[in-house]
């Protein structure tokens, strides 16, 4: 499980050695905040960062996963989740395309877009998926996969809520949770 790489500002190194060891596992889980979506964010800016470049950026590290994992499950996180908010409230010049629907069901298709942000193909990612339906996690086995939006500061807090709501659901059988976010 990979969570919080936060495209554009990786690092690198440490994304690296990360993805050296788990290959060879079955499953990769892509467990929220590999987009930052810095072009989006409300937060203050020192530079910018178009979204179709860090939607680029993405895609190249996911194509560059394919063929290395079996499996690879892409789970939202609250920052690919600012690009779904951001049709609610305001379109900005900044944000250009890709337009329309969830970011990780984009990447999970691999779309590739021209400078105009025109989709003009895809990649073939046949082991990617991504569930628009349970966006905000995926279960392997026992255990669930988890990036909420909510956020607590008490410390294990955050999982606390995501361990009520599991309970709350009533059907899903598991015995632990990976969570990112926090």
């Amino acid at each position: 499980s990979l969570s919080d790489i936060h495209i554009p500002f990786q690092r690198n190194e440490i994304l690296q050695a990360a993805v050296e060891q788990a290959k060879g596992a079955d499953v990769l889980i892509l467990n929220g905040d590999i987009f930052d979506c810095y072009g989006i964010s409300v937060f203050k800016k020192s530079k910018l960062i178009p979204l179709l470049r860090e939607y680029e950026a993405v895609l190249e590290f996911v194509r560059g996963l394919v063929p290395h994992f079996p499996h690879i499950r892409l789970v939202r996180g609250n920052h690919e989740k600012r690009f779904c908010g951001t049709f609610n409230t305001n379109l900005k010049e900044a944000l250009e395309p890709p337009l329309g629907d969830d970011l990780m069901e984009r990447l999970a298709r691999g779309d590739i877009y021209d400078d105009t942000g025109t989709c003009v193909g895809n990649y073939d990612f046949p082991n990617v998926h991504y569930d628009k339906f349970a966006a905000w996690y995926t279960i392997v086995g026992k255990t669930i996969f988890c990036h909420p939006r909510r956020f607590s500061r008490v410390p294990g807090g955050t999982v606390k809520m995501a361990y009520d709501w599991f309970q709350q659901v009533g059907h899903i059988d598991f015995d632990s949770i990976v969570m990112g976010h926090t």
